[in-house]
């Protein structure tokens, strides 16, 4: 078992080796991953397909990475997919493996996106995570986005709008 270990351990510091050469440290999405901790978010994210009869096969915090890169990069989401084989600073945000070629089904991405949001959760947590990044970069929380949206309460609008708070803090 020792030696199992040993092997995983080696190879996924050569992934983070091979990724360390390919994305800069001053690289949006690098910053957004070491500083975000997303982990919570698939809780929440969970919760709101809770009671549908329809089970996603996709891991909710890769989706919803993938919404703010759809966002950021203004892409259909077929071409968000169709790009996700093979652009590496995709691949490094979503955290698969260089050589791994998981991808998501364009309609389970729309599905995700177009979800209504039964509760204030996800935007509670975007709201804290914006508030402590903006207090460490020293970033005026009056720039930011701090209100839950009225008419559009789906987690495609959560993603724009924690995108939208993260390059405000994040980029130069």
């Amino acid at each position: 078992m020792l030696i199992y270990n040993d092997q995983k351990e080696f190879a996924h510091r050569r992934i983070e080796e091979a990724y360390g050469v390919l994305i800069p440290e001053d690289n949006f999405w690098r910053q957004l991953n070491n500083r975000v901790d997303f982990s919570s978010i698939g809780v929440l994210l969970e919760e709101v397909y809770k009671g549908t009869t329809k089970k996603l096969a996709t891991d909710f915090i890769r989706m919803f990475k993938c919404l703010l890169l759809k966002s950021y990069y203004n892409l259909s989401i077929d071409i968000l997919v169709e790009n996700l084989k093979t652009n590496f600073t995709y691949r490094y945000f979503l955290e698969y493996d260089p050589l791994e070629m998981g991808t998501f089904e364009p309609n389970e991405l729309e599905e995700f996106a177009r979800k209504p949001l039964s509760n204030g959760e996800l935007f509670s947590w975007i709201f804290s995570v914006t508030s402590l990044l903006a207090e460490e970069k020293n970033v005026s929380l009056d720039t930011l986005v701090t209100a839950r949206p009225k008419n559009d309460e789906t987690i495609g609008a959560a993603a724009k709008i924690f995108l939208s708070n993260m390059k405000k803090i994040l980029e130069p």
